[in-house]
């Protein structure tokens, strides 16, 4: 499923996905015989109404019992990119690795320590409010439960509405002898996904350069610090730059072959049999393209060059950019320009275009960020249409009514904005992936092919999860 999901993930889909749903009498199935060997707390909760909470409580316990093992595995960063990659003599404070059941030690065999910005406590906090209450749970209104900074008076007075949707975990069929396997396998897929596109990394922000599923490819040297260095290439030409060396920092407009600033999509939504309702059709919910706009990316500690990063040795020629940046234009040849990863210079002003045309970082902004990279005006419009600033201001319920993720989107990766006076959104890098997911995957429906994700998500289940 892990599989399918990334080869049928879209970036336009707009269906909708199921939403919490409270249970007030059990199916069929709930009367059906435990699994053997279940621990009498999971009876309990198997044998009581189910709800989403116990829904997501039975699923949980299962996770519980592998926490070690899935923090050995998941929450794991390359040590190239790691920040916590330390030798015996070495101690080095990270929340993550804290977190992560205390598991200090480098998994020196597969090159991977823990990460510093994913964990396994984290994804199950951001993970619960999502299932549970869905995309408009804690949320604010303008006229019922306005927002009043500094007071804390969001509510769930929302998640019943027709509007919600909730990261599935079986909320449509509880007593399915099934369902908690259904509700296993689509966290699964998500955090394999997670895995791909940010957890490897130890990444909040897309890198210039950055493989999408590389698997690891990068940095299997086991030096922390060297990039692959003296592996006959080296990272510089495993991160497809121009040549084995040069990044065009107008790689910030798109990368993937996709231009992100271009990225349209609209509020309209479909029925139940995939036509689109054209009252809404023309409600442009992409985010705005403000040319004035200044933004620069999260720096990462092991893989952006910066002016106080030490290089020398093999590292001299293995250097990959500064991060992703955009800004206005000052004059007509204001041009980018490119990062010399040999010689280690940033080579300004220089029409150096990008596999994409683009020379110039007007405008570009959109950039992946979050566990699942969500990019383009779309991928960040959405956030801010359904749980941001845009969702308060029509009137409907929000999550976030005073965070404008089209203006401010770096916010999603901790960024502190003094519009926020410093206020940080640690939950952002997860629940905005979990968003997307919920917006995107879950949703996913093709009429061509007739694949919809849950129903192949269900018959892989029933299918003896073969894939």
């Amino acid at each position: 499923t892990a599989k399918a999901a990334v080869r049928h993930r879209q970036d336009d889909g707009t269906g909708s996905a199921p939403r919490p749903r409270e249970e007030t009498t059990n199916n069929s199935n709930d009367s059906a015989a435990p699994p053997k060997n279940e621990s009498p707390h999971k009876q309990r909760r198997r044998n009581l109404k189910v709800a989403p909470l116990n829904a997501y409580l039975l699923v949980k316990d299962q996770f519980d019992e592998r926490r070690r093992s899935i923090e050995d595995f998941v929450f794991q960063s390359l040590d190239a990119f790691s920040t916590t990659a330390t030798s015996s003599s070495q101690e080095q404070d990270n929340d993550a690795t804290t977190t992560n059941n205390n598991n200090n030690n480098n998994n020196n065999n597969r090159g991977t320590s823990p990460s510093r910005l994913y964990s396994y406590t984290a994804l199950f906090s951001s993970l619960r409010t999502m299932a549970v209450d869905g995309i408009l749970g804690n949320s604010y209104h303008i006229l019922e439960n306005p927002y009043i900074p500094g007071y804390d008076r969001s509510d769930n007075a929302y998640i019943n509405e027709a509007s919600n949707r909730a990261f599935y975990l079986s909320q449509d069929d509880p007593g399915n002898e099934l369902a908690v396997k259904y509700a296993i396998v689509n966290i699964c897929a998500f955090l394999a996904n997670a895995m791909v596109e940010a957890i490897q990394f130890d990444a909040c922000e897309e890198f210039n350069g950055m493989v999408s599923g590389s698997g690891g490819r990068l940095g299997n040297s086991g030096d922390a610090g060297s990039f692959g260095a003296g592996s006959g290439r080296g990272m510089l030409s495993e991160l497809n730059a121009v040549n084995g060396r040069y990044f065009p920092m107008s790689n910030a407009c798109g990368q993937f072959g996709k231009l992100y600033q271009e990225d349209e999509c609209f509020a309209g939504s479909e029925d139940d049999n995939g036509s689109e309702d054209e009252s809404d059709i023309n409600d442009v919910i992409s985010c705005p393209v403000d040319p004035n706009m200044e933004v620069t990316a999260e720096l990462h500690p092991k893989y952006n060059y910066h002016e106080d990063k030490s290089v020398n040795g093999n590292n001299l020629q293995q250097q990959p950019p500064p991060p992703l940046y955009c800004m206005p234009k000052q004059f007509a040849e204001d041009y980018a320009g490119y990062w010399d990863g040999y010689n280690v210079e940033f080579i300004r002003r220089v029409a150096y275009p990008s596999m994409l045309g683009q020379v110039s970082v007007q405008g570009c902004c959109w950039w992946g960020r979050g566990a699942l990279m969500t990019r383009g005006t779309c991928g960040l419009g959405r956030i801010n249409h359904f749980m941001g600033k845009k969702a308060y201001a029509d009137k409907r319920p929000s999550r976030y009514p005073n965070i404008d993720f089209c203006k401010t989107p770096s916010i999603i990766c901790g960024e502190s904005n003094a519009q926020f006076s410093g206020v940080v959104y640690p939950e952002l890098k997860i629940l905005v992936a979990l968003f997307d997911w919920v917006d995107r995957i879950q949703s996913f429906s093709s009429q061509d092919s007739k694949w919809e994700y849950l129903p192949q998500l269900k018959l892989f289940v029933e299918g003896g999860m073969e894939d």
